[in-house]
């Protein structure tokens, strides 16, 4: 009640001055809350003169009274002495509600603001409705920050939900409250949310700093931090007053909860109304949320608009007034036009610079082609930037041809559009050391929490470089300015300030610029991005880059030759080098045909320096790719193997179960994650493995590409449809009797070795394959074994990867004889410790008796060509016994004809020749008694006047038989 007290008597010592009271000299004040016996929180309103007066009894202060303490207002009010809500007036505003922000739409709340102080880093972004700490997979080094800005009228409690997938070992996230730690290391594989809070117990604006850590290339799970949401739970005590807002914001209108940043070209300082923002005069400028206006100076260069025909000559427009950052009222001009850029030309009917044709080179006043062997060098080369000509810098930098492509963008408080739509990067004009220089710029007029990006992409026709100039206008300690190639990060020199002595930078001097090298034929993408992240006052500071350098890119101007690099090919008609095709190879620069690689080497890529041999794989046709054996044979030794049964089966998905994954998700929640169920992806980022040991895994006819379709493989790591990366298709066999390692390499390009990013090199695969005779299933397992820097190692046991058994590696043992067949069965069993595939058949030995020498006559041999027969020994009729050849005697040697040895056959010869003569007689005497016969038939016929028509005739006589003698002659009339 002290206060209370306080009041009492400040107004009764005011009562004695002569000043009436009234009404708008009353105020009144809470006390302080107190517990009531029946446990209610009251407090009490007390009355008092804010000026001195004399009380004259006509205004009188109303007596204390009792009201409710700690009343929640909703935001944008405050509780009152008449103990309602009221709204806040202008130009203050009121947090008493629990805000919570979650459900986030596709960007960052203003509230909140992100950037990255490290190499190949990602920043936060809303992925899902969630905040995320960016994409920093297989990213070795990882400083991501989120900030989150946010007013606290009295103590509150945040609340923020979050989880983590991370390598407990190398990666974390941490929680900052002003710069102060609160939390301990939060890391690991979390895939459920967890709570976590913190209490604010000062009034003011407050940051909440969430950064993720990282200091390894290792990646697992989705590698990042998640936030599904962020509370701010106001403790129910009440707002008794609304805060006016920091200079710079204002709140136009009662009632609210938030303060809006007054625009470029307004200010808003401490004397200001926190109503509305004060414009700046006519020659004075400011960037967003500024307290105060700055003099414009007069404009030192005109902006130049685009070179056209103008009085029948080429001219550009250069007009002086309407520039941002300057003021003058000089009138416009024409003048000529500026120079074309290195290697550019202006073409007379137009008036626009342009480059020679692709593949040519400027040669003085003409375009000519390179000699073979050599290909035009093109280059793009930004020294002054006024050649940009009359369009805005995105335009201006993108060539006609569309092949470099230049995006500009900003994001957080950013200056006011231009014509052209640009809110980020600009083309200003300064003086620096007494030097005019036209340069980019991130924008003066950029606001206190900006983040500026200029974008540029493209594709190098031979190896080149990039180097460019730069220095800061202002620099302060709350901004910083970024160059990346590709997600390469450099940081630039804050020292190289205009006022400073060597104000000038170069990329070429920074620390790590000379291991940035364009590889020919490769997509880069290099930006420029500049951020401030500055509290409260006025930070002008501002970026500038004065030139810059890209050798080798596709699009830009060419003013020489180089030689035709290794590994393609350069006629004077081309443009740019060509690969050498599968199947070739070229090992010298400056050539202008490719080599075919000799018999059984490949390259299976393109533009390749060498051939690789197969052996023991084979060639394909076309010598573009090895093709595995099933049956691969040590030369050494003369083992043999045969993998067929098992040569074209896909082993896979493989997993890797000792990864933190698999234990985490697959072995906690089997019911859940069924790792069956996810045979092709996996939402938890546990890498799938596909192998096949004698063909590749898919072809671009499968339906589900495995592998990637662009590259033959043997083996394949898979993520998703869009995280495929071959292992290997080129395939080697290192034999031995207890198994076989296939080697397959040649796979996707790896860029990282134990958490150091280096130039890329092929993955590979390694299959260890055990000799097990005993695991003879046509589906044997194969296990991943481990990892090391893009280097696979899986392990199978199979009895495929035995040898092939041999008859030294089998002994026999034989049967009792069979009394029936005299015969004994012969088994095979291999020897003792023989690890080999395959068995011998049983076979059948005869168990009959040798045979002696009384079991043996002489005989004859089959007659040979010569007609002659050798006299042998034969086993005589009916006698068994086993003919082995050792008891025989020797022969003699005698020999015979054939003909002396066979009268019957030459009797049985003399009998047939007898036979066929009695048939040709008997024969003979049948023919000659039918002539007989025929000519008693005429001669009776005549007897008896037989008509001689009846007879055959022959011009006009009887034909006779032939051999029948004509003893009369008669004539027909």
């Amino acid at each position: 009640m002290d206060t209370a007290r306080y009041c009492l008597l400040l107004t009764a010592a005011l009562s004695v001055l002569a000043v009436p009271c009234a009404e708008d000299n009353i105020d009144a004040v809470f006390t302080e809350c107190y517990v009531s016996q029946n446990g209610t929180e009251l407090a009490q309103v007390i009355q008092y003169w804010k000026e001195p007066c004399e009380q004259t009894g006509v205004v009188t202060l109303d007596p204390p009274k009792t009201v409710p303490c700690n009343v929640h207002c909703a935001n944008g009010q405050f509780y009152s002495t008449d103990a309602v809500c009221e709204d806040c007036p202008a130009g203050t505003y009121s947090i008493s509600e629990t805000t919570t922000y979650s459900n986030f739409n596709n960007s960052l709340p203003q509230q909140m603001a992100t950037y990255c102080h490290s190499y190949g880093c990602s920043t936060w972004n809303v992925q899902n409705g969630v905040l995320t700490s960016g994409d920093n997979s297989n990213s070795p080094d990882v400083e991501s920050h989120l900030i989150f800005m946010a007013e606290f009228p009295n103590p509150a409690t945040v609340t923020i939900q979050y989880r983590i997938e991370s390598d407990s070992n190398t990666a974390s996230l941490q929680l900052y409250l002003d710069d102060a730690h609160q939390m301990g290391t939060i890391t690991g594989l979390d895939f459920s949310w967890d709570t976590l809070r913190i209490n604010v117990w000062s009034p003011g604006t407050h940051i909440i700093r969430f950064t993720y850590l990282k200091n390894k290339a290792s990646t697992i799970g989705a590698d990042r931090a998640f936030i599904k949401s962020i509370s701010i739970d106001r403790q129910k005590k009440s707002i008794t007053a609304c805060t006016t807002c920091p200079i710079g914001y204002v709140a136009k209108q009662p009632g609210s909860s938030a303060c809006e940043v007054c625009p470029a070209g307004f200010k808003r300082d401490i004397t200001d109304p926190a109503t509305d923002c004060v414009k700046c005069a006519d020659n004075e400028a400011s960037a967003p949320g500024s307290a105060s206006c700055y003099p414009l100076e007069e404009c030192q260069f005109p902006e130049y608009g685009p070179c056209e025909l103008h009085d029948g000559s080429y001219k550009r427009k250069a007009t002086w007034s309407g520039q941002s950052g300057c003021i003058s009222t000089k009138p416009e001009s024409y003048e000529d036009c500026s120079e074309c850029l290195e290697g550019y030309y202006r073409d007379s009917a137009t008036g626009q610079c342009t480059h020679c044709p692709r593949g040519q080179y400027r040669n003085g006043d003409s375009c000519d082609s390179c000699s073979d062997g050599y290909v035009a060098h093109p280059k793009l080369l930004f020294s002054s930037f006024d050649t940009v000509e009359g369009v805005s810098l995105s335009r201006g930098l993108t060539q006609d041809d569309q092949l470099i492509n230049v995006t500009n963008k900003c994001t957080g408080d950013c200056r006011e559009k231009d014509e052209y739509g640009d809110d980020g990067w600009e083309i200003k004009r300064n003086v620096v050391n007494g030097n005019n220089i036209v340069a980019l710029s991130s924008g003066k007029q950029q606001g206190n929490r900006v983040s500026v990006t200029l974008e540029i992409s493209f594709k190098t026709v031979v190896n080149g470089l990039v180097d460019f100039q730069y220095y800061f206008g202002g620099a302060t300690s709350c901004s910083q300015g970024y160059f990346y190639v590709n997600d390469h990060q450099f940081v630039l020199d804050l020292g190289k300030d205009e006022l400073a002595d060597d104000p000038i930078g170069k990329f070429s001097e920074l620390e790590g610029s000379e291991n940035i090298e364009f590889l020919q034929g490769q997509q880069y993408t290099i930006k420029w991005t500049f951020e401030k992240n500055c509290y409260g006052g006025d930070h002008i500071s501002t970026l500038f880059v004065t030139e810059i350098v890209l050798h080798g890119v596709e699009g830009g101007a060419a003013t020489s030759c180089v030689e035709c690099p290794k590994g393609h090919k350069c006629q004077s008609s081309d443009p740019v080098p060509v690969a050498c095709p599968k199947g070739t190879y070229q090992p010298d620069e400056q050539q202008s045909s490719c080599l075919q690689c000799p018999e059984g080497a490949v390259t299976n890529m393109e533009a390749q320096t060498e051939c690789r041999v197969c052996a023991p794989a084979v060639a394909s046709p076309d010598q573009s790719s090895c093709v595995a054996t099933c049956k691969p044979v040590d030369a050494e030794s003369g083992l043999s193997y045969d993998l067929t049964p098992i040569g074209n089966l896909l082993f896979g998905p493989i997993v890797d179960k000792d990864h933190i994954i698999y234990k985490q998700v697959y072995e906690n929640f089997p019911k859940d994650a069924d790792i069956k169920n996810q045979t092709l992806d996996d939402e938890f980022g546990l890498q799938r493995y596909f192998m096949k040991l004698c063909e590749i895994v898919n072809d671009e006819n499968d339906e589900i590409q495995l592998c990637p379709s662009e590259k033959r493989a043997y083996a394949c790591q898979r993520l998703n449809a869009e995280l495929a990366y071959s292992m290997g298709d080129f395939p080697k066999y290192d034999v031995s009797p207890l198994g076989m390692n296939i080697t397959i390499t040649g796979g996707s390009p790896c860029y990282f070795k134990n958490g150091v990013k280096v130039a890329a090199f092929p993955r590979k695969s390694n299959i260890a394959l055990v000799c097990d005779p005993e695991v003879v299933t046509m589906t044997p397992t194969m296990q991943f074994d481990r990892e090391d820097a893009c280097d696979y190692f899986f392990t199978m046991k199979t009895a495929y990867a035995c040898p092939l058994c041999r008859d030294g590696d089998f002994f026999s043992v034989t049967s009792a004889c069979d009394v029936v067949t005299q015969e004994a069965t012969v088994e095979w069993h291999k020897n003792a410790g023989v690890l080999c595939l395959g068995s011998k058949a049983a076979t059948t030995k005869s168990c009959k008796p040798s045979c002696t020498e009384a079991d043996w006559e002489k005989g004859w041999g089959e007659c040979t060509a010569e007609g002659m027969q050798q006299e042998i020994w034969r086993l005589k009729v009916n006698v068994s016994c086993l003919d082995d050849h050792d008891t025989q005697p020797s022969s003699s040697g005698n020999t015979r004809s054939c003909i002396g040895s066979n009268k019957m056959v030459l009797a049985v010869i003399i009998f047939l020749c007898v036979v066929i003569l009695l048939i040709m007689v008997l024969c003979l005497t049948y023919r000659k008694k039918k002539m007989m016969e025929t000519k008693y038939s005429r001669l009776a016929a005549q007897e008896r006047d037989v008509p001689m028509s009846s007879f055959p005739q022959v011009d006009g006589t009887v034909a006779l038989e032939d051999g029948e003698e004509d003893y009369e002659t008669h004539t027909v009339s």
